[in-house]
């Protein structure tokens, strides 16, 4: 048998009580009654398995589920609401035809599409969220991976429920280890501990209507500290890195200290390559500060007190990991410094696409656990909001996955306008005519050529025009300056640029190209692009439309008519289709009529005058181009 005193398996074992005590006092965080009685008995099934082992070396001391304090409850109640949720409305979207709605039987499948997709979960401890979700459609697998600790009493769990038809199993080299058909295993470092087919009906309270015959379950016992074993491990698995697939971290990278960018690099480059595929993380993070003085002081002072709880933890038993002789000692630090810190580190780690990092207290707002009373006296609700800002829900994606799908998924993101980031896609290099070009957002050390290049565009114009030489001024001390904090984190090439997180911030964002020689490179163009408020739009005669307002088009003189404007325009109207979400958009621009060439540009793609104004000496036209819904 396994065993339960290491740190990591004591903390995997506190966390199913503790949603236990919460689902046992009458919280009910998943919306679906049948689905919800079935989490709930999951739950229960493994909770039995580690209490009523005839086995001493396998069983807690005290079997009982230790009933909480209303504020664990809570916060529990509304961490599984918001994975779960986030779970069933990401198989919805990537499972199509394979929901509970159909019947089809094994080998009845002609005409339909089949489109499997991957739950991963990491550090998945004891947790049945994987294979509940996998429950909601067919053709899903579940992959699980954890510390040789955790795997080996999980192992034990779900072969006693007899909930996983086993093809793999591998159970620990133990002398004393009774005789139970099973092979052992010399080597405990990890691998593939156990795989088989998923029988939900081996829990009572299971519901399917359809045939989950083909959904699988795979646990890997792996470091994920150690990224280059834990890649062969998933790699020798049956894993599919081209279906669908979301990876999710349930505070597990907080544990991880200097290897959590190894890790996070490794998911952005080898698990979420599909272009459906998302990285799902609900992690602590320091809180951001307070509108107030007091109020930021009380925060941080909550903060402090309950991370220390945390490393407390970590004292109890064994403090190794428990998967390499001379690893490390484990530690606990908070993912980031704040929420900004966040996604500029997920950036650094190569996810080009979507990436958001929203405190709980914001996504808890939109699933209705919070927004009912508790079914239990509870006089905390400050404390749970304390509580709530030291979590936050990360969410990547690659720069190709469907922004509607993202909406449904999490509802608090694009309904705030938390959209920083979205504009960022990976460069991309453009060949024409012999030349090659790059197309990417902006960074630090483009930063002042393109300040450079706006100026000489309109340079010429100075003299006649003194209002130009005044906007020109104001546009270089306001969007284009570079005064300003870009990132905490200097090291991050992807998001050092205070430009681009001026623009990020407005829901916007700020691409170059670049003209690539053998020498360096040189800025060809440039262009950034913010969205604008209601009154605005408004203002415009607009009403019932998304607004953008184009900014700081330029291309370098000897550039032009080589397609440079158009390759711009086109990032742009490519950003705004991929962050609107319900309602026809308007792309608007505005530029001096004596701009012959911007002119052009703007009549050739598509954009129609909208109104002419005169400015001292010179006529301003504004032009705007619809994008339907």
């Amino acid at each position: 048998m396994s065993k339960i005193n290491t740190p990591v398996a004591k903390t995997a074992i506190d966390a199913i009580n503790a949603k236990l005590s919460a689902l046992n006092c009458g919280y009910k965080p998943i919306s679906d009654e049948s689905e919800g009685n079935y989490y709930h008995k999951l739950l229960q099934a493994i909770k039995s398995t580690y209490t009523s082992s005839t086995n001493s070396t396998n069983k807690i001391q005290n079997p009982g589920i230790k009933r909480q304090t209303p504020l664990v409850n809570s916060g529990y109640a509304i961490r599984v609401a918001t994975i779960s949720s986030m779970i069933a409305k990401f198989i919805e979207k990537n499972t199509k035809s394979n929901t509970k709605q159909s019947t089809d039987t094994p080998g009845d499948d002609t005409g339909v599409e089949t489109t499997r997709a991957n739950i991963m979960l990491l550090g998945c401890g004891l947790d049945i969220v994987g294979i509940w979700g996998s429950s909601l459609a067919m053709n899903v697998d579940v992959y699980e991976i954890d510390c040789i600790d955790n795997c080996l009493v999980k192992q034990d769990a779900l072969t006693r429920i007899g909930i996983i038809q086993c093809d793999h199993v591998e159970s620990e080299h133990n002398d004393e280890d009774e005789d139970d058909g099973t092979t052992a295993s010399a080597d405990q470092d990890g691998g593939i501990i156990l795989q088989g087919r998923i029988d939900y009906g081996a829990v009572e309270g299971c519901t399917i209507s359809f045939n989950a015959s083909n959904n699988t379950y795979s646990l890997l016992a792996a470091d994920l500290r150690d990224t280059v074993s834990l890649e062969q491990i998933v790699a020798s698995s049956s894993f599919n890195p081209f279906a669908p697939t979301i990876v999710i971290s349930e505070l597990v990278i907080a544990y991880l200290g200097q290897h959590t960018e190894k890790l996070l690099k490794y998911i952005s480059s080898s698990l979420c390559i599909c272009d459906e595929s998302m990285f799902l993380a609900y992690e602590p993070v320091i809180p951001s500060s307070g509108k107030t003085v007091s109020q930021n002081s009380n925060v941080m002072a909550y903060a402090k007190d309950y991370f220390g709880q945390f490393s407390s933890k970590l004292n109890r038993g064994e403090a190794d990991h428990g998967t390499q002789k001379n690893s490390s000692q484990m530690c606990f630090e908070p993912i980031g410094k704040s929420t900004r810190h966040v996604e500029n580190k997920l950036r650094r780690c190569q996810f080009d696409g979507f990436v958001d990092c929203s405190q709980m207290s914001k996504a808890a707002r939109y699933f209705e656990i919070s927004r009912r009373s508790p079914p239990e006296l509870f006089d905390e609700q400050i404390a749970l909001q304390f509580h709530l800002h030291c979590y936050s829900i990360i969410i990547a994606t690659s720069n190709k996955f469907n922004i509607r799908a993202l909406n449904s998924i999490c509802p608090w993101i694009v309904t705030n306008h938390a959209i920083r980031g979205i504009g960022y896609f990976s460069s991309r290099e453009i060949k024409r005519e012999g030349e090659t070009m790059i197309l990417t957002s902006i960074k630090k050390k483009y930063e002042e050529e393109v300040r450079n290049l706006f100026k000489d565009t309109y340079t010429s114009l100075f003299d006649d025009y003194p209002s130009v030489r005044k906007l020109v001024k104001s546009a270089l001390k306001s969007d284009l300056s570079t005064k300003g904090q870009a990132s905490s984190d200097r090291n991050d090439c992807q998001s050092d640029s205070v430009i681009w997180n001026r623009y990020s911030d407005n829901g916007g964002a700020f691409w170059v190209v670049i003209e690539v020689d053998e020498e360096k490179q040189h800025i060809l163009g440039c262009i950034g692009v913010t969205k604008k408020c209601t009154n605005s739009v408004v203002n415009l005669g607009l009403e019932g439309s998304e607004y953008y307002e184009m900014n700081r088009l330029a291309v370098r003189q000897g550039a032009r008519r080589k397609g440079i404007g158009k390759l711009l325009l086109g990032a742009v109207e490519e950003h705004i289709q991929r962050t609107t979400i319900s309602r026809p958009t308007c792309m608007v621009a505005t530029t001096p009529k004596v701009l012959e060439a911007a002119n052009t540009l703007y009549s050739a793609n598509g954009f129609t005058i909208h109104e002419e104004i005169m400015m001292g000496k010179m006529l301003i036209r504004t032009y705007k181009k619809m994008i339907p819904h």
